[in-house]
């Protein structure tokens, strides 16, 4: 995933990483990523409950800033990605809009991902 991210221009975090090294865990997998275009991307471990069979769910997920502009070659590449490479069985593919009125919202998550990249650098 990282050498996905980072060969498309994107800085990523192993935020997972960061939270075992301080003892904390909270999901198998997150890893935060974005480019100069402000684009985030998201992949989250999600554990599944015991009645379900545990393992783990993925979910991979591409925010773009508002209104959104989808990058097909990027979208189409991480679905690509899921069920070749990593070969993971896709249950759903969504693809959303933002309109300019969650340009503040979006300003205040991206801000918070670079805050939390930044503080520990070496969970990269």
């Amino acid at each position: 995933m990282r050498i996905f991210l980072s060969s498309r221009g994107f800085s990523s975090f192993n935020e997972e990483k960061a939270r075992r090294r301080v003892g904390k865990t909270f999901f198998p997998l997150q890893i935060d990523a974005y480019d100069r275009r402000r684009v985030m991307v998201e992949v989250i471990g999600l554990r599944k409950p015991s009645s379900y069979g545990n393992g783990v769910n993925y979910r991979l997920t591409i925010t773009s800033p508002p209104p959104t502009l989808h990058d097909r070659a990027l979208e189409d590449a991480a679905v690509d990605l899921v069920r070749d490479a990593l070969r993971c069985e896709i249950h759903a593919v969504g693809r959303f809009e933002n309109g300019a009125d969650s340009v503040a919202l979006f300003n205040a998550v991206f801000a918070d991902e670079q805050r939390r990249m930044q503080q520990t650098p070496a969970a990269k």
